[in-house]
Parts: C-alpha cells; structure tokens; sequence
C-alpha cells in the first residue's frame, strides 16, 4: 500500500510540475497556441457489443475446444 501511495504522490507532483512549466511558457507566447493542440488525443469508446454476440463467442470457443478433442468428430 505504501508503496502505491508513493506512486500516487510522485505522478501527482509531476502533473503539478507539468502544469506549472506549461503555464509559464505559453505566458510568455504573443500568441497562443489551438487549445485542440494541446489537448492529448482521447481514446475512442469501444461499442458496446450486439445482443447476439455471445454466438460468435460460443461458436470460436466451441471450434477452439473441438481441436482438442482426441477423434475430432462430432
């Protein structure tokens, strides 16, 4: 747990340092960089999965655990 919290308390003095370094460079910008630019790129939501996807599932698990099967028939 401890060492956690020391993780914890070193990324968040980091982000204070990162934060206090850019304030102070774009106070000294005539012109300030797109806000857009300095945003980092957001990961996009994966879709939530259909109402039949369990059947491809089964079907790639069962085709999987077929080929472990000793005769392989059905």
């Amino acid at each position: 747990m401890l060492d956690g919290a020391a993780r914890r308390i070193r990324r968040e003095q980091e982000q204070k340092a990162w934060l206090a370094w850019h304030v102070a460079a774009l106070g000294r910008q005539d012109k300030l960089p797109p806000l857009k630019s300095l945003m980092p790129g957001r990961p996009r939501k994966a879709k939530a999965p259909g109402p039949d996807a369990w059947k491809s599932q089964f079907a790639a698990f069962s085709a999987w655990a077929k080929s472990f099967r000793k005769d392989k028939h059905e």
